[in-house]
C-alpha cells in the first residue's frame, strides 16, 4: 500500500512532532497535528461495536459557507508505506441495558442444620375445643387403704316406728310371782262364781301406738271367760255387768295413757303410769254374750314390756252382776 509522503514547513514543526512521538498520550489526543504529519498505516479489522449510545440533543442547521482548500503542490508520493502506531483505547462506553434474566439454577445441597434458637414467649390459650366423646369405662382399681374415721355426723330424727312382728313361740311358764296388791272387794254375789278369767303375758316385746296389747297365757279353769293364746280379744259368753282389772310392768319410766275396748271401740281411757313405769286400772262394763275385750295403747309412745322371765302385763274379767 501506498502513501503520500508530507514535506514538514519549518523546523518549529519538526520539533513539535518530535515531542508528541515521545508522549503517546498527547499524541493520541491531537487529531490536528495526527491528520497533518503522521502516516497512515493498514486498515485494521472492523472492531466489536459497541453499545448504543444515548439519544443527542437536535443540533442547529449550521450556516457557514465552507472555503475550498487548495490542494499541495510540494507533497511526494511514498513509495513504501509504513506502520502507524496503535490508537490509544477509547473511552469506555456506557453501561449498557441488563439483560434478560437467566433461568433458575438447580437447587443446592441442604446446608448443615443450624443451632437452635432460643425459646419464644409462651403464646396465649387457644380457646377449648369441643367436648370429645366419653371414652371406654376403664377396670376397676384396686381398694385403696381404708381412710382414717371422719367427724361423726349429726344424729338423725328418730324414724317411724316399724310394724309389730309375730307373736314368738310361747315359752315355758315362769316361777310363780309375788302375790299382789289385795283387789278391791267385789259386790256379794248370788251364792256361786258365774264367770270369771285371767289372762297374763310373759314374753315381754313393744306395743306400738294404737296396738292392743296381746296376752301370751291363760289362767286354767276359766269359767264364762274364752280366750285363744297368742291373741289380744278377750271374749265373754254371757251377759252382765263385769269387773276389769289390768296391770302393765313397763320399761319406759313415764305418764302413758292406756285404754280399754270393747269390739274394738273404746270405753274408757286412763292417763296411768308412776315413776317405776307400771300401768293400771279398773273399770265396770256391762257386756253381752259375745262381747270382745282389748287393751289397748292409746298414745303415740311405744310401750316397753318387761322382758321374761317375769309377767310383763295382766287382765281379769270378773262377772258381778246381771
Amino acid at each position: 500500500m501506498s502513501s503520500r509522503k508530507m514535506s514538514y514547513d519549518s523546523d518549529k514543526d519538526n520539533n513539535y512532532l518530535k515531542n508528541i512521538w515521545d508522549d503517546k498520550n498527547k499524541y493520541s489526543n491531537n487529531d490536528e497535528l495526527r491528520r497533518k504529519y503522521c502516516r497512515t498505516g493498514e486498515v485494521g479489522p472492523m472492531g466489536p461495536m459497541g453499545a448504543t449510545g444515548t439519544t443527542g440533543t437536535t443540533g442547529t442547521i449550521a450556516t457557514t459557507t465552507a472555503t475550498t482548500a487548495t490542494i499541495a503542490t510540494t507533497a511526494t508520493i511514498a513509495t513504501t508505506a509504513t506502520t502507524g502506531l496503535i490508537g490509544t483505547a477509547g473511552a469506555q462506553g456506557p453501561i449498557g441495558p441488563q439483560g434478560p434474566q437467566g433461568p433458575i439454577g438447580a437447587q443446592g445441597p441442604i446446608g448443615a442444620q443450624g443451632p437452635p434458637g432460643q425459646t419464644g414467649e409462651m403464646g396465649k390459650p387457644g380457646p377449648m375445643g369441643p367436648t370429645g366423646p366419653i371414652g371406654e369405662t376403664g377396670k376397676a382399681g384396686a381398694i385403696g387403704p381404708q381412710g382414717k374415721q371422719g367427724i361423726p355426723g349429726v344424729i338423725g330424727s328418730q324414724g317411724p316406728i316399724g310394724a309389730q312382728g309375730q307373736a314368738g313361740v310361747q315359752g315355758q311358764v315362769g316361777p310363780q310371782g309375788p302375790q299382789g296388791i289385795q283387789g278391791v272387794t267385789g259386790p256379794s254375789g248370788a251364792g256361786e262364781l258365774s264367770a270369771f278369767g285371767y289372762v297374763f303375758n310373759i314374753t315381754g316385746g313393744l306395743v306400738l301406738g294404737g296396738a292392743d296389747l296381746s296376752f301370751t297365757n291363760n289362767l286354767l279353769g276359766m269359767v264364762g271367760i274364752t280366750h285363744r293364746q297368742g291373741s289380744a280379744e278377750i271374749f265373754v259368753t254371757k251377759s252382765g255387768v263385769y269387773s276389769i282389772n289390768f296391770f302393765v310392768y313397763s320399761t319406759n319410766n313415764r305418764t302413758q295413757q292406756i285404754g280399754v275396748a270393747v269390739n274394738g271401740t273404746l270405753q274408757a281411757t286412763f292417763n296411768a303410769g308412776t315413776s317405776n313405769g307400771d300401768l293400771s286400772g279398773t273399770v265396770m262394763l256391762r257386756l253381752n254374750a259375745g262381747n270382745y275385750i282389748t287393751l289397748r295403747n292409746i298414745d303415740d309412745n311405744i310401750i316397753s314390756l318387761t322382758p321374761p322371765p317375769f309377767i310383763s302385763a295382766y287382765l281379769s274379767v270378773l262377772r258381778v252382776g246381771a
